[in-house]
């Protein structure tokens, strides 16, 4: 009998999806050993300030307005493995996972089965979700011939012809 070959870890990168506030429809991700910031800082990792919807707003005072309960620095997630990603909350406004406030750090053992919801302060909501990366040695490269039909000459503009003062 052959031992039994340990099945090797699937390699993928944590996501982050806007769902809600500013940052709805913004993607953001993480790859294994990284451990980013996400705040409204421009020193973090991830600035909430840079997001598209955030950036259409001119008003400086509107974003703040709109951004108070997010902190300069509000979280930090790290991509230690397929079963530990680490969540720290660094705000002062609460970090809430499936609506349970994070107090300190916390670690999510099953993101591969299961997405999360993550919010910043009050209103700034992400889906946390896995996304499983196929190794390209797995992906099977097909040569394709494609034929193409000649590009049409383009006429020359027809001049109109005629003789100095007589009328057409």
């Amino acid at each position: 009998k052959k031992p039994k070959k340990e099945k090797e870890p699937e390699l993928g990168n944590v996501k982050l999806i806007g769902i809600a506030g500013l940052v709805k429809e913004a993607q953001f991700s993480v790859g294994l050993g990284e451990s980013v910031v996400v705040g409204r800082s421009s020193e973090c990792n991830i600035c909430l300030q840079d997001v598209p919807h955030a950036k259409a707003i001119e008003d400086n005072e509107q974003l703040e307005k709109h951004f108070r309960t997010v902190s300069r620095k509000h979280m930090r997630l790290t991509y230690h493995a397929n079963d530990n990603i680490e969540i720290e909350d660094l705000s002062s406004n609460g970090l809430f996972l499936d609506g349970k406030r994070i107090e300190g750090k916390t670690t999510i053992s099953d993101l591969v089965r299961r997405p999360y919801e993550l919010k910043l302060g009050t209103t700034e909501t992400f889906s946390l979700d896995w996304w499983k990366l196929v190794p390209k040695s797995s992906v099977k490269m097909v040569q394709v011939m494609v034929k193409r039909e000649p590009e049409p000459e383009e006429e020359a503009p027809k001049k109109e012809t005629g003789t100095i003062g007589e009328e057409f």
